[in-house]
């Protein structure tokens, strides 16, 4: 069920990123930014950290994963997760066949 949930956190963040990045009205800048803020607490209380914890992150670059963890965390934790070739966690990463 994580899984799932973390999955439908980072399509929705997809959709605003890559808004975002598009160029859109200045009132649906707005509501994108304001989802993302959103997404970016729920994925927190699904994961038991705090709102604001500094090594979760939503990546606002519509090329590659939203939700993720930063490497400097991961190497000084031993957490072993799908990373980027930046070393940033994945936290919902597509391993479905395209």
């Amino acid at each position: 069920m994580l899984c799932k949930k973390l999955r439908y956190y980072e399509k929705k963040a997809e959709e605003s990123t890559t808004a975002l990045c598009n160029g859109c009205r200045e009132e649906m800048q707005k509501f994108h930014e304001e989802t993302l803020e959103r997404i970016g607490v729920k994925v927190c209380q699904l994961l038991g950290v705090a709102a604001d914890a500094p090594h979760i992150f939503i990546n606002h670059d519509p090329r590659g994963y939203a939700l993720k963890v930063k490497d400097a965390w991961l190497r000084a934790s031993d957490k072993v997760l799908y990373r980027d070739w930046g070393g940033y966690g994945i936290l919902a990463p597509d391993f479905s066949e395209n």
